[in-house]
Parts: C-alpha cells; sequence; structure tokens
C-alpha cells in the first residue's frame, strides 16, 4: 500500500481547520460600529466644509470692504490697514479655523495693485479619532481692469 499521500493529505486538513478557525474568531471578534463611527466621519467633514467657507466669506467680505474704505492716496497702505482692522472685527475665534487669521494680523499676505493672495491658509476639523486638514489659497483680483 502507499502511504505517501497520507501526509500532505493531513497537513492540508489541519491547515484548512487553522484557516476556519481563524475566519470565525474574525467574524466572532468583529465590532458591528460602523454607524458611530460614519456619523462621526460625517460630523468631521461637516465641520471642516463650514470652517473653510467661513473663511472664504470672511476674506471676500473684508476684501471688498477694505476696497470701499480705501480711497486715499496711498490705496496699499489704506487697504492693509483697513483689511487687517476688518478680519480682526470678524474673527469669531471658532476652533479649527487655521491659520488665516494669524497670517492677515501678522501681514503674511501678497497685494499686488489688483489683487491679494493668502498662501498656504489651512482649516482644520477633529471629531473623535477622525481629524482632516485642509489646505489652501486665498486669492481676489480687485482691478479696474
Amino acid at each position: 500500500m502507499n502511504k505517501k499521500g497520507n501526509i500532505p493529505t493531513f497537513m492540508l486538513l489541519i491547515a484548512s481547520v487553522v484557516l476556519v478557525t481563524i475566519a470565525l474568531s474574525t467574524f466572532a471578534s468583529f465590532k458591528n460600529d460602523l454607524k458611530s463611527n460614519s456619523g462621526e466621519f460625517f460630523e468631521t467633514v461637516n465641520q471642516v466644509n463650514f470652517i473653510n467657507e467661513y473663511v472664504e466669506k470672511v476674506f471676500d467680505d473684508s476684501v471688498d470692504k477694505a476696497i470701499e474704505e480705501s480711497n486715499g492716496d496711498d490705496f496699499n497702505a489704506e487697504f492693509r490697514k483697513n483689511f487687517e482692522r476688518i478680519v480682526d472685527e470678524k474673527n469669531l475665534k471658532l476652533k479649527g479655523s487655521g491659520n488665516f487669521f494669524g497670517k492677515v494680523r501678522n501681514g503674511d499676505y501678497i497685494l499686488d495693485k489688483d489683487k491679494i493672495i493668502v498662501e498656504n491658509v489651512f482649516v482644520k476639523s477633529n471629531v473623535g479619532n477622525n481629524e482632516i486638514i485642509r489646505n489652501f489659497n486665498l486669492e481676489r483680483n480687485f482691478g479696474s481692469g
């Protein structure tokens, strides 16, 4: 009788029992907590979207108001002073509002004759173990051309 095939067959049986045991223990230990995790993720996304829209709106409104209030001989100097003051007034100090307000307060933006650029702005949201950081630039043309 040929007994050489019994050892590999027995090894296959043991390997399959081990794999089935691992699969069953994985199924048994899985926590079906996807609903709460997706809720936290959804809240994180909503927060970062809200803060992003808030910063963009403050930027646009502040540029418009600073243009209206800057009508002297030195437009750039008046615009800078008015823009920084207006942005500071609109700062609600929201958690996660990032570095926009600090950049403006420190004069860390580019003001050309017909546009303003605030580079490398970020907003951030943390809910539970989820964190989202969104990086973007703010740019606005306001030239008379």
